[in-house]
């Protein structure tokens, strides 16, 4: 993303965010003027990551394990992957599929860019769990056929598309069950939270 792009992006995030707090003010939801005195050395932070990260378009993580793909601006980019792991990012999509690898925990968080997190040839235990945030962007999360899943799903602003439930509009919290169509007892449970934007979970 060029500089001005940087720059559209942080300011229409930045009115977008002041127009939300504002309109909490209104309702009484919340102090404008106490949270201002409080957090806006946020501001400052935000300011020293962006200038740090600037030129990253994506995260590159290696280590000593199974490998997966992470497809993304530079396609050579792969980083390993097992059950238990976590993957933080800031700026970038984050792009993941898991191949034959076993699942048992995996956690993803995100803040500007999308998430896609594909399980769909993954290979899961008994009760295993995935949790994916993100604040801006769109999360999406593949699973394989014929399993039971239980997801809680909660978002500020945005839209969600759980299996055969469609939902969209303000501060909502989804719980949603699929059971098993096959023979296979495992179930899949996923906590998946997004700020700005959209979740999708699918088979």
């Amino acid at each position: 993303m060029s500089s001005r792009g940087s720059r559209n992006l942080f300011w229409g995030i930045f009115l977008i965010v002041l127009g939300l707090l504002f309109l909490l003010h209104n309702f009484d939801y919340l102090d404008f003027g106490d949270m201002v005195r409080r957090y806006w050395p946020l501001i400052l932070i935000y300011l020293g990551l962006q200038a740090l990260i600037s030129s990253r378009k994506s995260f590159d993580t290696k280590k000593n394990s199974n490998e997966s793909r992470l497809s993304g601006d530079r396609p050579d980019q792969s980083f390993s992957i097992a059950g238990g792991e976590n993957v933080s990012n800031v700026f970038g999509d984050v792009r993941i599929r898991f191949d034959n690898q076993t699942i048992r925990q995996f956690s993803s968080s995100n803040v500007f860019g999308d998430v896609d997190l594909d399980f769909s040839r993954a290979i899961f235990q008994q009760n295993s769990s995935i949790r994916a945030n993100g604040v801006f962007g769109e999360l999406t999360i593949r699973l394989p056929q014929n399993l039971a899943v239980e997801v809680k799903a909660n978002y500020i602003a945005g839209e969600s598309y759980i299996f055969d439930n469609h939902q969209s509009g303000l501060f909502k919290n989804i719980s949603y069950t699929l059971p098993s169509s096959g023979a296979d007892p495992k179930v899949i449970r996923i906590e998946a939270t997004i700020v700005f934007g959209e979740i999708k979970i699918f088979a």
